[in-house]
């Protein structure tokens, strides 16, 4: 299946898009990314990564987040030539393998839900993002996705190492913000809490401006849906 957009990214294998759960977990199974548990739960190895890697979190400079964000250790500053370094060796990386992309969105309210679009090399993350974010029916992905609001992007290559030396980074693992974008790119960490915190990261920045204080929270589908 075609990965229509973003048109930076011209895939020249698989692309599987919005897969349902079972065809997710039977893709990560088939391609050893992940085992099943005795309970039936997915279990992952995300060595050396077990958590966030929180002093490699960097945001993109600009007029507007050097006013906006709150600089230091939690949000590095990168200029934007070391991002688009990165953001090309990211997409170069994923250019040639089997992709796996969930389009969705964030937020249960309709006047602040944000697209989002997560674009990976490995089926489980995107069985997490599928379970994580909010599924749409097909005709209101589309309307969503075509719309004038662009979806926040998360390009994700785990198995891609940075070079500190050539990439202008801590470590071979790095999670970049773009918020004027909407593009996020995780790289060198197969954790996948990465995801869910970088959205909530857009979401932090992005939301006040709106007048709404975002908080972290848990909401599950219940039994009536």
């Amino acid at each position: 299946m075609p990965l229509s957009s973003p048109p930076e990214l011209q895939p020249t294998a698989a692309v599987h898009v919005n897969l349902a759960p079972p065809r997710l977990l039977e893709e990560a199974l088939k391609r050893e990314e992940a085992a099943l548990a005795a309970n039936g739960a997915i279990a992952a190895c995300t060595h050396p990564h077990t958590g966030r890697s929180a002093k490699d979190k960097y945001a993109v400079v600009s007029p507007l987040t050097q006013e906006h964000v709150w600089w230091g250790d939690v949000n590095q500053p990168m200029q934007p030539e070391v991002f688009e370094r990165v953001a090309g060796r990211v997409r170069a990386h994923l250019q040639g393998r089997d992709l796996f992309v969930f389009e969705g969105s964030a937020c249960a309210d309709p006047r602040h839900r944000l697209q989002v679009r997560v674009i990976a090399e490995k089926a489980w993350h995107i069985l997490f993002a599928t379970w994580l974010l909010r599924r749409e029916a097909p005709e209101a992905r589309r309307q969503a996705h075509g719309g004038p609001r662009r979806p926040l992007t998360i390009w994700h290559a785990p198995t891609l190492q940075l070079d500190p030396a050539r990439d202008g980074v801590r470590t071979s693992a790095a999670i970049i913000l773009d918020f004027e974008r909407r593009w996020i790119v995780i790289a060198g960490t197969h954790y996948a809490g990465e995801i869910k915190k970088s959205i909530f990261s857009y979401l932090n920045y992005a939301l006040p401006f709106d007048g709404v204080f975002p908080m972290h929270c848990s909401a599950t589908r219940g039994d009536q849906g």
